[in-house]
């Protein structure tokens, strides 16, 4: 992939986060797209889901770009989760 994000992380579950001009979006192993650079923030995914951050709210996206909204208790189980596999 030549160089072309501003921030370029690891790959999970077959995406990374990237970040452009435009925003944070996720590409898959060939250098495309998946999910467009529109995000102020992201997070890699984790169990098939990502946090990512939009004018200051908070949402889950899966893995074809589709976001809703979760609890703070959703939240905390997650990056609970999510952790354990840096252990």
């Amino acid at each position: 992939i030549k160089p072309q994000f501003r921030y370029a992380g690891d790959f999970y579950h077959g995406l990374a986060t990237v970040r452009t001009d435009s925003g944070y979006g996720f590409i898959n192993r060939k250098g495309h797209f998946v999910i467009p650079p529109v995000y102020d923030f992201a997070e890699d995914f984790f169990d098939s889901t990502a946090i990512v951050i939009l004018k200051d709210e908070k949402f889950l996206i899966n893995r074809k770009g589709i976001k809703r909204s979760f609890s703070k208790n959703e939240y905390e189980a997650l990056k609970k989760e999510s952790f354990k596999t840096y252990e």
